[in-house]
């Protein structure tokens, strides 16, 4: 039978004081406990992440991006050469150099989990290498069918590309590719909010490529 969480408990830096009304995320229903966390910030969790993926208010990922990654240290193909920025809330930048050459400035937290292990030169290679099947579906490295659509995966928790829900840090995440790179636009507590960062990342980055590409293609054809 399932641990049931009790008031007084604690788990990492959170100790539960109050037990809340049951919520509904990624349709399904979950325990809710009101958290006092060792720093002092009053937290609600669910309890499927409490103990889990979550264990602090976020002061335990804020310490963590906070801690600097030596120089030398490798990340699939880019070698760490020292910092070259810190951003409020979101952590360090650091210069890195590319096995191909070519240096590149990446965060801290993208360099930890894999999203960024290349200057973006493997993706070229990639691209370089499927060109002659894909000649037609790629522009730049960039999939034009798929940013033109709006289909999401089955699995999708959100039900919009690019937002998804991180259950380790208990909040969604806003992601989006473009050009062989992909961007981390940031976790929210609100999925309109998510979603509304998507869409305008959308507008940013797609509408002008997609609309140099309609002129280009009509060209060809003309």
């Amino acid at each position: 039978m399932a641990h049931r969480k009790k008031v007084g408990e604690k788990y990492g830096r959170l100790t539960i004081i109050e037990k809340l009304p049951s919520v509904v995320k990624s349709g399904q229903t979950r325990s809710l406990f009101k958290c006092r966390c060792d720093c002092g910030k009053i937290v609600d969790v669910t309890g499927d992440t409490l103990g889990w993926s979550v264990n602090s208010c976020g002061c335990l990922q804020e310490e963590s991006r906070k801690k600097i990654i030596p120089e030398g240290t490798r990340f699939g193909r880019l070698r760490v050469k020292g910092i070259d920025r810190l951003e409020k809330g979101r952590g360090y930048y650091y210069k890195c150099e590319c096995d191909c050459g070519n240096f590149t400035v990446v965060r801290g937290d993208a360099l930890r989990d894999g999203t960024t292990s290349s200057c973006g030169c493997y993706h070229d290679e990639l691209f370089r290498e499927h060109k002659p099947n894909y000649s037609e579906m790629f522009v730049e490295g960039t999939q034009i069918g798929k940013i033109k659509s709006n289909k999401v995966a089955q699995n999708s928790t959100s039900g919009v590309k690019g937002v998804t829900w991180h259950s380790r840090i208990g909040k969604w995440q806003t992601r989006i590719q473009f050009k062989g790179k992909m961007y981390h636009l940031g976790y929210f507590d609100n999925i309109d909010k998510a979603k509304k960062v998507r869409k305008q990342a959308e507008e940013e980055l797609y509408g002008d490529f997609l609309k140099w590409y309609e002129e280009e293609h009509q060209k060809e054809k003309s």
